[in-house]
């Protein structure tokens, strides 16, 4: 009798020990495995590079360029401080060669309305003239309607007449040339210059 109450105790002791780790293990289920992670999705072909623009055309050239409009006269110095002097009435005083204008021509000028020669003249003696003159050392002739005068005895700038039409149509080395109205009166010449004046 003792016996099977022991066992019967027994029975009940483990119905509740299985019982417990029954209860347990329904409250604490294992966790399940970590998932996988997904696979990164591949990238995208890449887009086209855009046509670069064409180049247009250059322009056409311009017409060729003319003289400025502010450049009206052109001066053309026989030398810088060149200057004569003579008392002798029968012989011209010619400019020495280190004093001429070589190659001149005054169609090399566009647009030129008048050419005039101008220089510093006076004369030892007020009754008595300086003549000076352009020459011509390419022909060996003066250039008509050049020749300027003066009866002043404090030096003056004389100009000529216009000789835009007294040059030759071709390149020529000019010269300046001086002489005395008096025989024995002294005269000179200083700073002759071309002004070429443009309209």
């Amino acid at each position: 009798m003792k016996i099977h109450r022991a066992i019967y105790g027994l029975a009940i002791l483990l119905s509740i020990v299985v019982l417990d780790l029954g209860c347990s293990g329904a409250k604490d289920g294992a966790e399940g495995p970590e998932g996988k992670q997904g696979q990164l999705g591949e990238q995208g072909p890449q887009g086209e590079q855009g046509l670069q623009g064409i180049q247009g055309p250059q322009g056409e050239q311009g017409p060729p360029g003319q003289d400025c409009a502010c450049d009206k006269q052109v001066r053309l110095p026989f030398g810088w401080g060149a200057g004569y002097y003579t008392n002798d009435t029968t012989e011209w005083i010619q400019s020495d060669i280190s004093y001429t204008l070589n190659k001149f021509d005054v169609q090399n000028y566009t647009n030129v309305t008048s050419v005039i020669f101008s220089a510093l003249l006076d004369t030892a003696d007020s009754k008595s003239n300086c003549y000076v003159e352009l020459y011509n050392l390419t022909d060996d002739a003066p250039i008509p309607n050049s020749q300027i005068e003066t009866k002043s005895e404090t030096t003056i700038w004389v100009d000529s007449p216009n000789l835009i039409d007294s040059f030759p149509d071709k390149e020529i080395e000019l010269a300046v040339r001086v002489r005395s109205e008096t025989q024995g009166v002294s005269v000179s010449v200083l700073n002759p210059q071309i002004y070429l004046y443009k309209n």
